[in-house]
Formats: structure tokens, C-alpha cells, sequence
């Protein structure tokens, strides 16, 4: 019986460390009543959070999620949906370089499944603010403050840092969603599709 005992904490340790990694990239939204909003995704350039996040971009348009295709392919399967909240949302959080300086006048940009965008730029201090009003019956004038933490932005192009609200049970992007290349390494048949 012990060893059953045993043999069950590993397994929960397991998959407690698993949910540790994905929520680094994703993370619940709930409102001051305990009810779940949505969640926040952000997408990695690396496939798989085996160590070496260290070289890993994030807030990428086109990446990956726990070794699945992410980005804008998830506004597609989840097209029209909203998020449902009485409260106003405000995401916060920090965007530094490779060195830990802040990144200064960087875009932010917040994507929603029914097509909607919002989009803010970072201070001095690297610090960001997306807001987002209720769509029901405001419940109260206090936001909920969602913190995103700092995030290290290695990403010197043009594209902006991305960040995704989804639903609690979103659609994933399909598999052929990554380019080639990127299929060919997940162990994929490619495939030319791409949104």
C-alpha cells in the first residue's frame, strides 16, 4: 500500500513540475468572484522548455506552446468567441533584453479571438499596461490586474510582443499550422498549409 502511496506522489509531482513549465506561457484570468475568464497565452519560439529558454524568444506571432503550433493559427480555430467578464482586465507586466535593460518604446500587442486588438507601448522602466472594459454588467469600477511578470523580449525586429486571450478551453492550432521545417522537427509530416 505504500508503495502505491509513493507511486502516486511522483505521479502528481510530475505533472505538478509539467504545469509549472506551461504556466510560465499560460495563465488563468479570474475575476475577484473565483470564476475563470480566459486565459493568457504567449508563444515561444522554442518548441519544448527543456533548459535552454535562455535562447528562446517569447511573445512571438508564431511559435509554440508545450511543443504545439501558438499564435495567430489560435484566433482562427477560436474565431467569434469572447471572453465573457463583468470586471474590467488589466495586464501588466515588463518587457527586458538578453542583459536585463528594460526595453524601451516596445510594442504590446493583445490579441482576442473575436478579431479584436489591443495595443499599448512600454515606458522607460520597460513596463506595459493593455486594458481591456467589461462586456457584461459592470460589477465594480476596481480592475482585475493581471501580472504577466518581467519577460525577457530578445526579439530586436519589427514584429510586436504578443500576447493572446483565449478562453479557458481554447482550440489549439493544428499541427499544420508550423512551417516545414518547424514540422519536420516535431516529428510531423509537413505540410504546405499555413494560415
Amino acid at each position: 500500500m505504500k508503495l502505491w502511496w509513493m507511486v502516486g506522489l511522483n505521479i502528481v509531482a510530475v505533472a505538478v513540475a509539467t504545469r509549472v513549465i506551461a504556466a510560465e506561457n499560460a495563465q488563468l484570468i479570474k475575476d475577484p468572484d473565483g470564476n475563470t475568464v480566459g486565459l493568457l497565452v504567449i508563444c515561444s519560439s522554442c518548441q519544448s522548455s527543456d533548459g535552454s529558454a535562455k535562447r528562446c524568444q517569447t511573445g512571438v506571432q508564431q511559435g509554440w506552446l508545450n511543443g504545439k503550433p501558438c499564435g495567430k493559427c489560435m484566433l482562427v480555430e477560436n474565431a467569434g468567441q469572447a471572453l465573457h467578464h463583468a470586471y474590467a482586465l488589466h495586464f501588466i507586466g515588463k518587457l527586458v533584453d538578453n542583459a536585463g535593460a528594460p526595453r524601451k518604446q516596445r510594442f504590446v500587442r493583445l490579441f482576442l479571438p473575436n478579431s479584436w486588438t489591443v495595443r499599448t507601448r512600454t515606458g522607460d522602466d520597460g513596463t506595459f499596461r493593455l486594458m481591456l472594459g467589461p462586456t457584461e454588467s459592470r460589477k465594480s469600477k476596481t480592475p482585475v490586474v493581471v501580472d504577466l511578470g518581467t519577460r525577457v523580449d530578445a526579439n530586436a525586429g519589427t514584429e510586436d510582443y504578443s500576447v493572446y486571450a483565449l478562453p479557458e478551453s481554447y482550440k489549439p492550432c493544428p499541427p499544420e499550422a508550423a512551417t516545414p521545417a518547424e514540422q519536420k522537427a516535431a516529428g510531423h509530416k509537413p505540410n504546405s498549409k499555413r494560415p
